[in-house]
């Protein structure tokens, strides 16, 4: 079962892997803004554009249920495109994005500091924890720390992949990859906040 199933164009419903930590009913940000990643890459596309910035704001917890995601160009120029995206369920705004795509050039590329590391081996510890079998979107995706750990306060530094699509019959895309996870260290200090 993936996070979410598209019903028609810019409808979707959403599967309990979208759970967030704090309510059964309402849904984790990542799948939410992942998600608008994935109905802006097909609004207007233009080739020589790439996504470069992305804010959402969030005005109500998102409910696991039918969404409404609808998209549009509120400027179009040669070098820039700005779109916007409103999340609805039942004729209620739950959250709003903007996105500013730019025009992408030949640049020098940046000095990298080396490879990444090993990916960090499976820990049943983890699976156990409260990340990976509390809640929802964290039982779909494999947390594997190379530092810390989700029952320590503190910084940690953590590899994750999803295991259910984002859209059932779709494959993820880097960007929606990136999007996902753009929250979750948000949400671990937030439920060990609430939780200690």
């Amino acid at each position: 079962m993936a996070m979410y199933t598209r019903l028609t164009e810019g409808r979707y419903r959403a599967s309990e892997h979208t759970q967030g930590p704090w309510d059964p009913r309402a849904q984790h940000m990542g799948p939410v803004t992942a998600l608008i990643v994935h109905e802006l890459a097909q609004t207007a596309p233009r080739p020589g554009l790439e996504l470069s910035k992305l804010v959402v704001d969030v005005f109500a917890p998102v409910p696991v249920a039918e969404l409404e995601i609808a998209t549009d160009v509120t400027r179009d120029g040669k070098r820039v495109q700005c779109l916007s995206a409103s999340v609805t369920s039942g004729g209620r705004e739950y959250a709003r994005a903007s996105a500013w795509r730019i025009r992408t050039a030949d640049t020098p590329a940046s000095p990298v500091p080396g490879p990444p590391g090993p990916i960090p081996p499976h820990s049943e510890a983890v699976a156990r924890s409260w990340l990976g079998s509390g809640f929802g979107y964290g039982r779909a995706l494999d947390w594997r720390f190379a530092e810390g750990g989700p029952t320590r306060p503190g910084p940690a530094t953590v590899w994750g992949r999803f295991t259910v699509p984002l859209v059932e019959g779709e494959e993820i895309t880097p960007m929606e990859r990136l999007a996902a996870f753009a929250d979750s260290g948000h949400s671990a200090v937030g439920f060990a906040r609430t939780s200690s």
